[in-house]
């Protein structure tokens, strides 16, 4: 009978402290929203991919694998990021205004930032705000004309 109470006792003193962590948890993460609530996800596209278009060759964009560097308005590198083999990508930033550019690695071919989507934002610049991830497309020029 002891024996049974005190493995009462213990399931009780586990239960407490494992529902006081996440109780614990779940009110530090509720009320002290960080700046890293914030940032960009999207799709890294590298074109054209042919010289001259035609109606016979497709010639759009293609998803690629390439390391980004993040600079600040000073032109400090503050992260770098890599999309993944489809080109997806995410990056979390305290809010403000950043330039992106690819990194400069000898073992990739990637040319300048064309564009940043959606439309109206100048290409390699982005804005981001507070708690909010952004969603955008950037497009590497590949050097193919």
């Amino acid at each position: 009978m002891k024996q049974c109470l005190f493995c009462v006792q213990v399931t009780f003193l586990l239960l407490f402290f494992a529902m006081g962590c996440d109780a614990f948890n779940a009110l530090s993460s509720s009320n002290s929203k960080t700046a890293m609530d914030s940032g960009l996800r999207g799709k890294l596209l590298m074109g054209p991919t042919c010289p001259a278009p035609s109606s016979e060759k497709d010639c759009s964009p293609v998803p690629v694998s390439a390391t980004i560097e993040v600079l600040n308005p000073g032109g400090e590198v503050v992260k770098t990021f890599q999309s993944d083999e489809e080109g997806n990508f995410e990056v979390m930033l305290a809010p403000g205004t950043y330039r992106l550019r690819p990194a400069r690695d000898p073992e990739e071919s990637v040319g300048k930032i064309m564009a940043v989507e959606p439309r109206g934002l100048r290409p390699s610049q982005v804005e981001v705000q507070a708690n909010e991830i952004k969603e955008i497309t950037l497009v590497l020029d590949s050097g193919i004309r």
